[in-house]
């Protein structure tokens, strides 16, 4: 056999394998048109301490300014539950915020997402407007994210870190972005 043509050969269909290989990586899993927007929301922390999951919510309302615009909803309800005890956050760390959405996507199509892809389908997760809670190592705070769209596919993002006992620091991140 001439050495050329089988050197030429296998790498021709070792291309077109991991081309193929990749075509399938590149599947898509997590389809935008199924994300769906919301007025009310309940986020739960994400962080397990210990072998279990602690028991923090944070349920979110928004005020719908406009039917078909987005940019001025506002917050109207703003609740941390610590463990079955509300703690209590005066209004002024989140009633003057607009322009924050809530986008879920149904759990039923999460459920549908193959096990080999679901690491792949948890980043695009991550990237939805929603609050997101972290607890503390020290199991003291908790932090809360929430990230807001901006003009130019920009993204800002609000923080909060609250304790049991209703400390609040507040904190917004506007990366420089061009248009």
């Amino acid at each position: 056999m001439n050495r050329r043509r089988f050197l030429a050969g296998t790498g021709l269909s070792a291309a077109t394998a991991s081309l193929a290989a990749a075509q399938d990586a590149d599947e898509v899993v997590f389809h935008h048109d199924k994300v769906e927007p919301r007025w009310e929301f309940t986020a739960k922390c994400i962080q397990s301490t210990e072998g279990k999951m602690p028991d923090i919510q944070l349920h979110v309302k928004l005020i719908k300014e406009h039917p078909d615009y987005r940019w001025n909803d506002r917050i109207k309800e703003f609740r941390l539950v610590w463990e079955g005890q509300p703690v209590e956050i005066a209004d002024r760390f989140w009633n003057d915020l607009t322009g924050l959405w809530i986008d879920v996507y149904p759990d039923k199509e999460i459920a549908k997402v193959p096990e080999d892809s679901r690491w792949e389908f948890d980043k695009h997760l991550a990237e939805l407007h929603q609050p997101k809670l972290v607890l503390s190592q020290d199991k003291g705070t908790v932090l809360i994210e929430w990230s807001i769209p901006q003009e130019c596919d920009g993204r800002s993002t609000i923080r909060w870190i609250i304790s049991k006992k209703g400390t609040v620091l507040r904190h917004r991140d506007t990366p420089f972005h061009e248009c």
